[in-house]
């Protein structure tokens, strides 16, 4: 829905005696600070706001039958259960306010000397006029905030805006690989030892200290502290490359985690057994999980460099024969799709730090 209806009153709006109401029972029934009662700690969680998009963009219910995503009502007449009507406001100014009347420049001097000078736009009795739709346009951007709708005018921005998400979104990413499978590309998922959740987060599991996800990917050192006595290869660890790896499991706190400890070009017999490590560097209340035997698996290095001041680990895409990959095959449009968000993502890496 758009906000630009609702303010011209094309929209369906909510009761104010309700609204009201909600905010009533959001306060709680029992009085607090200087009118009695004891002050009650503030909620911080309430007001987090995300450093990297600066604006908050929580999840859009888009099933709500007024407020979620559907076709906005036409402005061609009046419609049975919305509302119509003139919105008169009055407004205070707290900056300076530039009203020039485009229609009425003039214009001195020439070539670089040249200057253009706009008078005040006023309307016919002579006052300063601000232009309707400049409000209309101000109303539309703070309904669109507080009802967090779609943003609706995007008319040469149609590419999507690259944003740094948040830490824990990681816990959703399942590792995949675009591969060949006869005349066509197919997607497939390498979920290493834990099942892919609903909701793409791997399941809680118990190891012995505490019930925590397990991540998809191994973790393979390469970077800072971790880089000493991290396991390599004769012909080096390309991105991409086929490898197998021995791993054993960490815990990390609020996460496991499968540690490369060795490489190996060739499959190891059953019954080797790779290098095991308890040091994972100055990071406090990480260590491996020694009761849990380690094991060989087959995978593929996803080495994408130092691209993150903080970074210490590449990732090693792997599954085992209990937790096989997992097929996706595309549309030619859903093909065509992620090649352009990844085409946008590229683009936009390379104009940030074009001048860098």
């Amino acid at each position: 829905m758009s906000a630009q209806s609702a303010v011209e009153g094309s929209e369906k709006m909510p009761d104010p005696i309700e609204g009201k109401q909600d905010a009533r029972r959001h306060r709680g029934g029992n009085p607090s600070g200087p009118c009695g009662g004891k002050k009650r700690r503030k909620d911080t969680k309430r007001d987090f706001h995300n450093p990297y998009n600066f604006v908050p963009a929580p999840p859009r219910s888009v099933e709500d039958p007024d407020l979620g995503d559907h076709e906005p009502c036409g402005h061609d007449r009046y419609l049975p259960g919305r509302y119509s009507g003139r919105l008169r406001v009055r407004m205070r100014l707290e900056t300076p306010l530039l009203l020039p009347d485009t229609a009425r420049v003039w214009v001195t001097g020439r070539g670089k000397d040249l200057h253009r000078s706009y008078p005040v736009r006023v309307d016919a009795s002579g006052r300063p006029w601000i232009l309707p739709t400049s409000v209309k346009g101000m109303l539309r951007s703070a309904y669109e905030a507080v009802t967090n709708s779609r943003f609706g005018v995007f008319q040469g921005h149609e590419d999507r805006l690259a944003f740094r998400a948040q830490s824990g979104s990681a816990l959703k990413l399942v590792p995949a690989r675009i591969e060949r499978q006869g005349e066509k590309w197919i997607v497939r998922l390498y979920p290493g030892t834990s099942p892919i959740g609903n909701d793409g987060k791997p399941p809680k599991q118990n190891y012995g200290n505490g019930s925590k996800p397990l991540l998809y990917a191994a973790w393979l050192r390469r970077y800072q502290e971790h880089a000493k006595n991290a396991p390599t290869l004769p012909n080096g660890d390309e991105h991409g490359r086929k490898v197998w790896a021995y791993i054993t499991l960490w815990n990390h706190g609020n996460f496991y985690f499968w540690n490369v400890e060795d490489l190996s070009e060739t499959k190891p017999s059953d019954r080797a057994l790779g290098k095991r490590s308890t040091d994972r560097g100055k990071k406090r209340g990480i260590h491996a999980m020694q009761d849990v035997p380690g094991q060989w698996v087959e995978g593929y290095i996803c080495h994408t460099n130092w691209n993150i001041e903080n970074k210490h680990d590449e990732r090693l895409f792997f599954s085992t024969p209990r937790n096989r990959p997992v097929t996706v095959s595309l549309s030619d449009g859903e093909w065509e799709g992620l090649r352009r968000q990844w085409r946008e993502l590229i683009d936009n890496y390379r104009k940030t730090h074009e001048d860098a």
